[in-house]
């Protein structure tokens, strides 16, 4: 669907750290949450592989298919332009771009997906996004589309978590 709130940090304010960039040529299926790179100056969705030390992933703050998105790119060649917070940015969000096909528990780490935040491998040489702070559970979302149109708002699975940024960790099991 494309949910994204931010619980406990400055959203929105003056103060917040943002990038703006055109979304990258060929791009599809971003929605408010993807997580995005820098890449030459677009944005574009994050894939697996970006889990480097030289890469910040930013959460997107609309999706592709967004009015004001959109007239704020180029509309000559439909490119919008797409406002997103970086990871490095200090706060607890919710959202429903996360892996759900593994299961998540309290305090877990998470990494770059296809994306999407996903579990932490462990042992891993991957880059930690966040730290998990609310399970997978529902949520009601008033804007969430309704098959029909007749209305719109319903539950949404989303996951909280604490952003947090360890560059391409090695992280370590307990034996």
């Amino acid at each position: 669907m494309g949910w994204f709130n931010v619980l406990k940090g400055s959203y929105p304010a003056l103060d917040m750290i943002t990038t703006t960039l055109p979304m990258k040529s060929g791009q599809t299926d971003i929605v408010r949450g993807s997580l995005l790179v820098n890449d030459a100056g677009n944005f574009r969705l994050a894939v697996a592989g970006d889990n480097q030390a030289d890469i910040v992933p930013y959460f997107a703050l609309q999706a592709q298919t967004d009015w004001n998105a959109k007239m704020a790119g180029n509309l000559a060649t439909q490119i919008p332009t797409l406002g997103g917070i970086p990871v490095t940015y200090n706060m607890e969000v919710e959202t429903d771009q996360f892996n759900t096909a593994v299961a998540y528990t309290m305090n877990d780490k998470l990494m770059i997906g296809a994306g999407v935040v996903t579990k932490h491998t462990a042992g891993a040489q991957n880059t930690v996004v966040g730290i998990v702070t609310g399970i997978p559970r529902k949520r009601w979302v008033n804007d969430a589309p309704v098959a029909g149109g007749q209305r719109t708002g319903q539950a949404v699975q989303v996951i909280s978590f604490l952003t947090l940024y360890i560059p391409l960790t090695l992280i370590y099991t307990s034996h």
